[in-house]
């Protein structure tokens, strides 16, 4: 029996989850599907939550790899989809341009932003790509419940807070009336 209770010990852990960090537990509380949770967890993997969005962190070669080898050669999806944005102004210092010599022929890798990785994700036709955009509809989603979530054990653990406190007002109290 004893075993069970440590097992349970509150941290207050789950107080402090945020939609990058819920646990599958949290998830498969608040609603969403074992599928689901599964889902959020690896593609979190691929973009990862960072403090400078815009700043190039994302293997491009990797990125496409992982959403289904859209266009079937790097090169190709490269093409179509980067290099175009290494024009637009806005959006050049979210893409390192790395020129590789790779067994006597010369390529191209590039870093990205996650902001850019997220847009050619979603943009990919392949099943990874359909992950991708699913993934942010289940993040949305897990954004609003986790604040619901949180608003109501903030109540719970604020009501408690305020009565401990009373009670200690009151005990002073009666200490000093004594």
């Amino acid at each position: 029996e004893r075993q069970s209770m440590s097992k349970t010990k509150r941290t207050g852990k789950s107080l402090l989850e945020t939609s990058n960090t819920a646990s599958t537990a949290t998830m498969l509380t608040l609603g969403f599907s074992e599928a689901q949770a599964k889902r959020m967890k690896r593609v979190r993997r691929t973009l990862p939550m960072m403090e400078d969005s815009k700043a190039p962190c994302i293997d491009a070669r990797k990125l496409w790899e992982q959403i289904g080898r859209p266009h079937g050669r790097f090169r190709d999806w490269a093409e179509f989809y980067i290099k175009p944005c290494t024009a637009d102004d806005k959006l050049r210092a979210e893409i390192s341009a790395l020129k590789v010599q790779a067994r006597g022929t010369p390529r191209t890798d590039y870093i990205l932003s996650r902001d850019l990785s997220a847009h050619l994700a979603m943009q990919a036709h392949t099943d990874e790509g359909y992950e991708v955009r699913q993934y942010f509809l289940d993040m949305e989603k897990l954004a609003v419940r986790l604040s619901e979530h949180m608003g109501i054990r903030a109540d719970a653990i604020i009501e408690t807070d305020n009565k401990v406190t009373h009670q200690a007002y009151v005990g002073a109290g009666n200490a000093a009336k004594r």
